[in-house]
């Protein structure tokens, strides 16, 4: 699974994790197609074990985002994260955690 994360949901843990932790679903209003294909996918990786890429996603634009602003239209830039690989630790309906290491 590739993954589209915003920096402002990730966190440095101890060890070198990177966690990418969403806590609240219900937020992500503009797109539900998307987050039904989201959570089918986070569903996926998590009950198979998936390894998780990333596609890291900024934008100085983060008021708008707070404020529930579809992604799509925000102005961003995008890195790929080749040197990292993740795995859904927790998994339910509202939110989601996924902690990255380097591979």
């Amino acid at each position: 699974m590739v993954l589209s994360c915003w920096q402002r949901y990730m966190k440095a843990l101890a060890g070198g994790v990177i966690r990418y932790e969403v806590k609240d679903f219900a937020r992500w209003s503009k797109n539900p197609s998307g987050k039904s294909l989201l959570k089918a996918h986070l569903r996926q990786a998590y009950r198979d074990k998936l390894p998780v890429r990333m596609v890291l996603a900024q934008t100085d634009e983060v008021d708008a985002e707070v404020a529930g602003i579809a992604g799509s239209e925000l102005s961003k830039r995008f890195l790929v994260r080749d040197d990292l690989v993740g795995s859904v630790i927790e998994f339910d309906t509202g939110r989601f955690i996924i902690d990255f290491l380097t591979a």
